[in-house]
């Protein structure tokens, strides 16, 4: 059956791609720094369609758990060879394994952690899979660190050229247990709990998850913060408001239209400015003063025209050549009359106009002389002219030209001529209406405010100005005129449609509150100087709107925790319940130690939650954590415990790869430790890296007490250049009863011989020098001590022998 973790790893393989990531993250045991979370956040947003795709995904290590299905069988790692750029070990160097139990004997710093780290990034552990150059050497990102591992895969060799950080599906049903994997199983932040190393990394992915999210969150916060743009905007307006309330919703073209300014707008903010400062300055009074006169002067023009339009129109003018024409005809009555009554051969200009004009001169003086004695002449009377009396033939003569002046003739000849004269009168007139009239500043006006007037009007006054002279002279001359039909522009009611409008903006302003006339004009000024300012400000408003929106779209990314807390409790019930608690006390059991536990559940983010849980008395609850109530060792074994619990409820398991598995723990727990691993060893492959020499007797001891097969090598520091990683294959400092004789040199002597390859030859010498001089310190051990001190240091320096020393 599959372990939890495998179960978890199929589970997550269906996740969204972040969410694999940060599971990946969680297996590698490192603790998450920001770097690791900003990498987070942004496939999350990728995943989402958020942001665009950085780069391509790489392919995830615990990925090679849904490979290894398609692998049969069991695997058996054979070899690890041709270390490449592993921390600072040397190269050329091969550590062979046994398929049962092999043991790895170094000291601190010699190098045996890198060839567990290679393992580990190739297998599966929840521990450290960093591994790094030699850092003392210049970092060269190009650099591969690589190794070749040869397996044994259905009876088949296979090599495996392994690069660090690609994942090995081969390998993936190795699993490798080192001391920083003590924290995952042993996170602490529950009260006398833990979880399975398959569920715990579902814990932590909530956790992590959650940071996540909450960063994506605060981001999101970050964007929707207000723009303040409205602090642009010095007064409100309807544009404040809308850049106030900027949202993801806001009508951008509305807001683009709005900041759309014409050349106009532009002079009409100009415009506004005088005009609200001519109001502060009174300046309006005189406005209306200006405009008053302009009306008061067009009026004047108008009223010209129309008058002019009255006295000269066609019909006038038929009307006065018919009173010429009748004028004409009485004066020839009038001469006629005057010819038959008055004609005397020493006057010939009896009878005509200026004859009559003496005659009616004549009877004024003779009016105005004689206004108290009646009519002139009376008797005695005296010639106004020339003083002398008056003859008798004289009065008479006299008298008779009276008559004729009041006669019928005359007084109609005197009435034509007196309309004529009234015509004449009124077209020179100089108080009320002349057709001569200066209309310069009327056609001044005109010309400066109202141009396409202009000519019209100038056209008409001059046209009116010729046909009053033609009339004058026909009056003056009583001849009777001739005019052409001519339709003239007349433009005096469009005259009057200016004068109205000055009129009414006269009256307009007589009666405006001009305090409201400004509150309106700065109005509308504000309004125009409001949208050249949105205008200014419409590419950072247009940002921010992208970022509402964006924001928007992001608060719908990343769900929540429900789907994981599901699926916990779903395994927790499936696996946990029905064995893994068993399994874990049986392996608790058999390292010696009591420690019962039990399924408890918790609320966690409105969901329950179950875990195993440290079973203690209730008053004890909540005091206090694992970190306070385990000790080192009690950890150590629960992790163990956890460890070999996931690998044998994992039936696909085909090894298990420990570095130093027994690190403070006491010698009675190494003891027990050693062998639970040698147990082990009966059923998968087992290989255990360590330090700790009483540990390693102990190992070797039980797996001879169990006739396992297996292999003991030795990882150490050069002699000459202290360099580390140099393999020594089946030789190490807890083999001596097996060097009491020189059979093993001398196996590895023979073997060198056989061979005419330089490079084999020089790895059998180096394994054979290391036996011989094992097998000198095991003739110390067991000849001169007779095997009664039993040596834990990895190596005694005797000094040059002697007879003396013995």
């Amino acid at each position: 059956m599959k372990s939890t973790f495998n179960e978890v790893i199929q589970w997550a393989s269906e996740q969204f791609f972040w969410e694999q990531v940060a599971l990946e993250k969680i297996i590698s045991g490192k603790t998450l720094t920001n770097k690791d979370y900003d990498e987070l956040l942004q496939y999350l947003l990728e995943d989402y369609e958020l942001v665009e795709k950085a780069q391509d995904k790489p392919k995830l290590r615990f990925q090679q758990e849904k490979d290894r299905e398609q692998i049969n069988g069991k695997i058996l790692l054979k070899e690890i060879r041709e270390l490449k750029n592993v921390n600072a070990l040397v190269p050329d160097q091969k550590l062979i394994f046994d398929k049962n139990l092999t043991a790895i004997f170094g000291r601190n710093g010699s190098g045996k952690s890198g060839y567990a780290r290679v393992l580990g990034s190739a297998g599966f552990t929840r521990g450290d899979q960093d591994v790094l150059p030699d850092i003392t050497k210049p970092f060269d990102e190009n650099k591969l660190v690589k190794a070749s591992i040869e397996i044994i895969t259905n009876g088949t060799d296979k090599v495996i050229s392994h690069e660090v950080g690609i994942p090995c599906p081969d390998l993936a049903s190795f699993y490798v247990f080192d001391s920083t994997s003590v924290q995952v199983h042993m996170t602490g932040k529950n009260n006398f709990s833990f979880s399975p190393a398959g569920l715990s990394v579902l814990t932590e992915l909530s956790d992590v998850t959650d940071e996540v999210r909450k960063r994506l969150r605060n981001r999101i916060a970050k964007l929707e913060e207000p723009g303040n743009f409205e602090n642009f905007f010095s007064d409100k307006s309807e544009i404040q408001e809308l850049v106030k309330k900027l949202n993801a919703d806001s009508d951008i073209e509305k807001l683009r239209n709005l900041a759309e300014l014409t050349d106009d707008d532009e002079k009409q903010i100009h415009k506004l400015d005088i005009e609200i400062g001519n109001i502060g300055l009174g300046q309006h009074k005189d406005e209306i003063k200006r405009k008053r006169n302009e009306s008061k002067t067009l009026s004047n023009l108008h009223a010209w025209l129309i008058s002019a339009q009255n006295t000269l129109n066609p019909q006038a003018l038929i009307e006065i050549n018919k009173k010429i024409i009748r004028f004409q005809k009485m004066q020839e009555r009038a001469k006629e009359v005057s010819i038959e009554r008055f004609q005397h051969d020493n006057f010939a200009q009896t009878g005509t106009k200026l004859w009559n004009e003496f005659i009616q001169k004549a009877h004024q003086l003779a009016q105005e002389e004689d206004k108290n004695q009646g009519e002139y002449p009376h008797e005695d009377d005296v010639c106004l002219l020339c003083q002398q009396t008056l003859s008798k033939d004289a009065q008479k003569l006299i008298l008779q030209l009276w008559s004729y002046l009041t006669g019928e003739v005359r007084a109609d000849l005197l009435r034509i001529e007196e309309d004529l004269n009234k015509l004449h009168e009124t077209i020179e007139d100089k108080d009320e209406f002349s057709l001569f009239q200066d209309h310069s500043a009327s056609v001044n006006l005109l010309e400066k405010s109202y141009p396409e007037l202009h000519e019209r009007a100038k056209n008409q006054i001059n046209e009116f100005v010729i046909k009053g002279e033609k009339v004058l002279s026909a009056i003056e001359n009583h001849i009777a005129i001739s005019f052409e039909s001519k339709n003239l522009d007349d433009c005096s009611q469009d005259l009057l449609s200016i004068i109205q409008e000055l009129d009414n903006f006269i009256s307009k302003r007589e009666k405006q509150d001009f305090e409201k006339r400004i509150k309106k004009l700065e109005v509308e000024r504000r309004i125009l100087e409001h949208r050249k300012t949105l205008k200014e400000i419409l590419p950072e408003i247009e940002k921010h709107i992208a970022q509402q929106i964006w924001a928007k779209k992001a608060s719908n990314a990343g769900g929540s925790t429900r789907h994981i807390t599901r699926k916990f409790n779903e395994l927790f019930d499936r696996l946990v319940k029905n064995r893994y608690i068993d399994i874990f006390e049986d392996i608790l059991s058999n390292l010696g130690r009591s420690i019962q536990v039990e399924i408890a559940t918790s609320g966690r983010k409105g969901e329950t939650v179950k875990q195993i849980q440290l079973k203690a008395h209730k008053t004890a609850e909540g005091i206090a954590n694992p970190e306070k109530v385990l000790s080192e060792g009690e950890k150590r074994a629960i992790a163990l415990a956890d460890f070999l619990t996931e690998a044998t409820l994992d039936t696909t398991s085909s090894g298990i790869v420990l570095d130093d598995p027994v690190t403070s723990l006491d010698l009675e727990w190494r003891k027990t430790i050693a062998k639970i691993l040698a147990n082990e060893a009966l059923n998968r492959q087992v290989i255990v890296f360590t330090h700790d020499m009483p540990f390693l007797y102990q190992l070797l001891q039980c797996s001879d007490d169990m006739k396992i097969n297996r292999q003991t090598h030795w990882i150490k520091r050069g002699d000459i250049d202290d360099l580390p990683g140099y393999v020594y294959n089946n030789n190490c400092p807890a083999l001596e009863q097996e060097y009491k004789s020189s059979h093993p040199a001398r196996e590895f002597y023979a073997q060198a011989k056989q061979t005419d390859m330089a490079k084999v030859q020089e790895v059998l010498i180096k394994e054979g020098m290391g036996a011989l001089r094992t097998s000198y310190e095991a003739l110390v051990v067991y000849e001169l001590f007779g095997g009664v001190v039993t040596r834990f240091e990895e190596r005694i320096k005797y000094p040059s022998r002697s007879s003396s020393t013995f």
